[in-house]
């Protein structure tokens, strides 16, 4: 199906802005119910590889500040001109934090595979303390905290695991 046809689902306002409806919802897949962000974590999973599996370590900071300026942005004029804070068709945020997240399978293609359905299901659920995170979710910046915060316990449990298997295994 055509992306313009997903456009015209939007609200008017957003739909008069294209660039914000494909930034926002991540080239259409948020507007995939019911899995918006598991899907525009999944279709991050070739970039991903080439951030944190070939890459330097810098390269996936050096595409998350971008990624995560936009999630503000266009998350920011979307809550300007709908008056919704955080609509589940945004999805860039968790873009964001599956940059955050992607960091605990660092070198490892498998690791990093293993990272998005975890990734997904724990910014699903938010869990607490991640919960208290989205007390923030009022503002611009807000909405991109929950997500950043989500990726960034999947990283450190990734992380975590791998020390352990690797410690067992030696």
């Amino acid at each position: 199906m055509q992306f313009a046809l997903y456009i015209e689902t939007l609200p008017p306002e957003i739909a008069a802005l294209p660039w914000l409806a494909v930034m926002a919802t991540w080239f259409g897949t948020g507007l995939v119910e019911p899995f918006q962000g598991f899907l525009a974590a999944l279709s991050i999973v070739p970039l991903l590889w080439l951030t944190t599996v070939r890459g330097r370590r810098t390269v996936p900071l050096a595409v998350f500040v971008p990624v995560a300026a936009l999630a503000v942005i266009s998350g920011g004029v979307w809550f300007s001109l709908t008056g919704v804070a955080d609509d589940g068709r945004i999805v860039i945020d968790e873009v964001a934090g599956m940059f955050v997240a992607a960091l605990g399978g660092w070198k490892s293609l498998r690791w990093t595979l293993v990272i998005v359905p975890i990734y997904s299901f724990i910014d699903r659920i938010k869990p607490w303390p991640l919960s208290q995170v989205e007390l923030f979710r009022k503002a611009d910046v807000g909405v991109l905290l929950d997500d950043c915060a989500a990726g960034l316990a999947v990283a450190l449990a990734v992380l975590l695991i791998r020390a352990a298997l690797r410690r067992a295994g030696s």
